[in-house]
């Protein structure tokens, strides 16, 4: 017995070594077929490169270099630094060993992508007792959607290439782990995981501590009417006094409004395909589960996370996240009703080679492929020596003015703040983006754009590739303001009176 559970355990830590070698392979590749003439930026190769470079980046760098309160570049105000406690540890690593930004970064997700992979097995162990139904649940919690990439947090692998993504869907799935097993041993010890894991995701991603509470409700009302032991609540407390401080917080500071469905989340049905067919077969093939009270669990967290993702809130998106747990979860029931699992392993690997291939082979071709010719990986000398003048003559009392793609570059490399940027965190990111419009295109007088310069204390305008395309007047004429930086495409002009 202690040969096979060493054999086993030998099994997973490769296996996860190699999900999280398929992690950072991207960024390796990136950093070797660099071109002549550029910069490998460090960037996250798969999406969201404006939350990437915009903000997180912004915020390791603010961290490492001794802040403890986020400067949000793009309202010229202040946002406590705890709403990026993942990051605000990177920034201190940084500074402590004297590492890069991106090189921090990408470190940290390819341990968190280790660490959570190998307590999936651990999560998984939950729910099924055969080896082989683990390891085939795991495969589809990480290659089963592949089209999953345009919703993060719907997909457990892309969600390893973002750090607070892998913090707030470890904690999940552990806080979901130890609940199990408090209901099953309810030993007091777990009390404590629970509200120490809470405590974490609600740090991170509050909403989803909050569909916790809700699923852990129902499962215990299920629990006590069945029973009639009053302690299934008593996790509700953990859970409680673990989220309520920051849902209030956040809630307090976030701006509520109403939103329409975005079309990802209406389309993620869609996203799933087959494998959401058979999650909704294995949906219904619980009832001889031996251990079933987890599975109905899981059936009530999965029901409950779709009811919240169809909430007409701006926050919608993130109910999606780890969703891809349950639902491989259940998809391995639905192949287990439409194969005999008892039977040779010929038809698990005939299930499971398509996803491998998927992800071994396209998954870091597709990245490649990207990479080439990427204005996002790579940047020019000129974009990355005017970023570091920014930084050694800006200030955050300072502004730029730039199109929204290069004040999110701008805000991740240098320090001061963006009068246009990243789409969220902007105000009024319509109205400035016609206004930025309006002010390269000549639209307005020589006095009103000094005028409004002043007005908004913009003491720099970036001149790259973007703003030349609707540049129609000569700044060097502007008598209000001189070319302080000249490098390849890049210029940068500084108001005088600044």
């Amino acid at each position: 017995m202690l040969k096979k559970f060493s054999i086993s355990l030998r099994i997973r830590l490769l296996i996860s070594i190699a999900v999280a070698s398929l992690v950072i392979a991207p960024q390796i590749v990136a950093f070797l077929i660099t071109p002549s003439m550029y910069v490998f930026n460090g960037i996250n190769t798969i999406s969201n490169f404006n939350d990437v470079e915009g903000v997180y980046f912004s915020v390791i760098k603010q961290s490492s270099e001794g802040g403890f309160k986020y400067i949000n570049q793009f309202d010229f105000g202040s946002t406590p630094f705890f709403l990026y406690p993942v990051y605000l540890v990177l920034g201190k690593i940084a500074a402590l060993g004297n590492l890069s930004i991106p090189f921090v970064y990408h470190l940290s997700s390819l341990i968190l992508s280790f660490t959570f992979s190998m307590f999936l097995f651990k999560f998984l162990s939950l729910f099924f007792t055969k080896v082989k139904e683990v390891f085939l649940a795991f495969l589809l919690i990480n290659f089963g959607g592949v089209l999953l990439m345009i919703v993060p947090e719907a997909n457990v692998f892309v969600s390893y290439t973002f750090p607070h993504f892998i913090v707030a869907q470890m904690s999940l799935f552990i806080s979901i782990y130890f609940l199990i097993r408090y209901a099953s041993y309810q030993n007091p010890l777990n009390l404590f995981v629970i509200f120490f894991a809470t405590f974490i995701l609600s740090m991170v991603h509050p909403w989803m501590s909050l569909l916790l509470g809700v699923s852990y409700f129902i499962w215990a009302t299920y629990l006590f009417q069945r029973n009639g032991n009053p302690r299934y609540y008593l996790p509700m407390i953990a859970i409680l006094a673990a989220s309520v401080p920051w849902l209030y917080f956040y809630s307090s500071n976030v701006f509520w409004t109403t939103f329409p469905l975005k079309s990802k989340i209406v389309l993620l049905p869609l996203i799933f395909g087959p494998f959401l067919f058979l999650a909704i077969l294995g949906l219904f093939n619980i009832k001889f589960k031996k251990k079933i009270d987890s599975f109905i669990f899981l059936r009530i967290w999965l029901l409950t996370q779709v009811v919240f993702m169809y909430l007409p809130f701006a926050f919608q998106r993130r109910f999606s996240e780890g969703i891809s747990v349950p639902i491989a979860i259940f998809a391995v029931l639905g192949i287990k009703k439409l194969i005999n699992f008892h039977a040779p392993s010929k038809p698990l690997i005939v299930i499971t080679l398509p996803f491998l291939f998927t992800f071994i082979f396209v998954y870091p071709l597709i990245n490649i492929f990207w990479l080439i010719d990427n204005k996002d990986v790579y940047k020019t000398p000129g974009e990355i020596n005017a970023a570091k003048y920014l930084d050694q003559n800006g200030g955050f009392d300072k502004r730029i003015l730039s199109s929204p793609y290069n004040g999110n570059f701008i805000a991740g490399r240098a320090k001061i703040s963006v009068y246009l940027g990243h789409g969220t965190q902007t105000p009024n990111f319509d109205q400035k983006l016609i206004i930025t419009a309006s002010f390269y295109k000549g639209e307005t007088s020589k006095k009103e754009r000094e005028e409004f310069l002043k007005k908004e204390s913009i003491c720099y305008i970036y001149v790259g590739p973007q703003e030349t395309q609707v540049l129609k007047i000569n700044l060097d004429k502007e008598t209000y303001i001189q070319k302080v930086f000249h490098e390849n495409e890049i210029s940068l002009y500084k108001l005088k009176i600044c």
